[in-house]
This record gives structure tokens, C-alpha cells and sequence, in this order.
């Protein structure tokens, strides 16, 4: 029996922790080819205009580590020569399409659900139910 397909808004508190990590899944997202933590920085640099010299802890390290907390949250596969998007799931590719439209044209309403006190209270409190 498959789960019932999430909220945007609960996929997204769920998902991201940082408007960096949707950047790094629409890096991957728009790749047709696997990419390493390196290919992802300068891609970063590129298209978002985020350089590691002006954000050091979006350096290769620092990306690396999102990665794998991505992976960890089922968006991410990672593979022997990088890391690749994962949007095989229901509504998955959906909201992140939505992602990416809200940090194009409404940024503030994106950070807004990534950063919401009551999205982390919730995941909080899931992580200590009994």
C-alpha cells in the first residue's frame, strides 16, 4: 500500500533544511549525468551565484555533507562516480518543480516554509515520539 501523497508545504519542511539544499537538488535535477560534490559547487557558483569564497560553508566539504543529508531524505542517489537526482516518487518531482518556481520568483515565501518554527516543532517532536 503506497503513502498518500504529501503537501507541498509538508514536503518541503520535511525535505529541506536550508534554501541551499533546494538549490543543490535543482542543480541535480537539471543534469543529465551523475555530478560530484565538486561539479555541484561550481554549479552552485553558476546558476545561483553562490561561490564557495563568498559562502565558504557552501564550499565542496559543505556540499558534500548536504548531499548526503539529501540522500538520507530519499531526493539524492548516490553513486559510485556522484550523486544524481532521485524524483521517482509521487508528487515528488511536482514539488520540487513548485520549489524551484518559489525560489525564482518568491523567495521569501520558500524560506519561509524551510525555516517555519512549527515545521521544525513538528519533525522535533516526530523524532521523539514513542
Amino acid at each position: 500500500m503506497s503513502q498518500p501523497e504529501k503537501s507541498f508545504e509538508q514536503f518541503i519542511a520535511e525535505s529541506f533544511d536550508s534554501e541551499e539544499a533546494v538549490m543543490i537538488v535543482l542543480v541535480l535535477r537539471d543534469s543529465d549525468v551523475s555530478l560530484s560534490a565538486a561539479h555541484v559547487a561550481e554549479r552552485l557558483e553558476r546558476d545561483y551565484g553562490v561561490a564557495p569564497e563568498q559562502s565558504p560553508r557552501l564550499g565542496e566539504k559543505r556540499v558534500e555533507l548536504r548531499l548526503r543529508d539529501l540522500a538520507a531524505r530519499g531526493l539524492v542517489d548516490i553513486l559510485a562516480d556522484g550523486y544524481r537526482y532521485r524524483g521517482d516518487e509521487a508528487g515528488v518531482d511536482a514539488h520540487v518543480v513548485h520549489a524551484a518556481e518559489l525560489l525564482a520568483a518568491r523567495r521569501s515565501d520558500l524560506n519561509r516554509l524551510i525555516y517555519s518554527t512549527s515545521a521544525r516543532a513538528r519533525r522535533l517532536a516526530e523524532a521523539f515520539r514513542l
